[in-house]
């Protein structure tokens, strides 16, 4: 696989033999950017099919007590302040270099489901200028990462999905449409999904990965994993 374009993600839930749809945080913004240019950014917490953003004040637990973050060409981290509206927070920042930047969360969910604790990681990358290569943030510690990758055709829409620097193969991802349609794809040997989009607008992009837990008040962990592209 070449040039990685990274894309943090926030994906939701469980995932076996099939994919499930449920809440999630969801980091979106315009995929590309300008120096000098003020870059908007929206967090929100939906289900992926469902247009409606869910009411702040209905966000489950502590989930709107997250932190947003910005990783810089350099890899120099900020964090970014957000300002909260009715159904969505706020944030912004102002590239001052070419290359890849990205905005993501990686919260989590202070209340248990039973005996399961949830961490929220979602993501957007935004390219300013042409950088040729990826860069150093790609390979952040402790994070989940999706990668959008280049299609030869120009057509074809490809992710591959990375958990800490390893490749995920056979890994149900569920992918919505700005259609609403939605479908369960499977990543192949190299972590990767492909396919070709009927529609342009906004994709979410959902999975998890689930692991074991020695915790006393939890036995496990799901990681949630989201990501936007929008498709022009």
């Amino acid at each position: 696989m070449k040039n990685f374009k990274t894309v943090f993600i926030l994906l939701i839930l469980l995932i076996s033999t099939s994919t499930t749809v449920a809440h999630a945080l969801f980091v979106e913004t315009n995929g590309t950017g300008k120096i000098g240019q003020s870059q908007k950014i929206l967090i929100y917490y939906k289900e992926p099919s469902d247009p409606k953003k869910e009411l702040i004040k209905d966000w489950w637990s502590d989930t709107k007590d997250f932190t947003l973050w910005l990783i810089q060409p350099d890899g120099t981290k900020e964090k970014l302040s957000t300002n909260q509206e009715n159904d969505h927070f706020t944030a912004s920042f102002l590239p001052t270099q070419n290359g890849n930047y990205y905005v993501a969360v990686h919260h989590t969910v202070e209340s248990l489901a039973g005996n399961i604790q949830y961490q929220f990681n979602a993501s957007a990358i935004v390219k300013v200028g042409n950088p040729d290569t990826v860069s150093n943030q790609d390979k952040i510690s402790d994070q989940l990462l999706m990668f959008k990758t280049n299609s030869s055709s120009k057509k074809e829409l490809s992710i591959a999905i990375v958990n800490n620097g390893v490749l995920l193969a056979d890994t149900y991802v569920t992918v919505v449409a700005p259609s609403g349609w939605g479908k369960g794809l499977k990543t192949n040997a190299e972590g990767v999904i492909s396919f070709t989009p009927e529609w342009t607008g906004l994709y979410l992009f959902e999975t998890s990965v689930k692991e074991n837990s020695t915790n006393q008040e939890y036995t496990k962990r799901e990681r949630i994993i989201t990501t936007t592209v929008i498709f022009k």
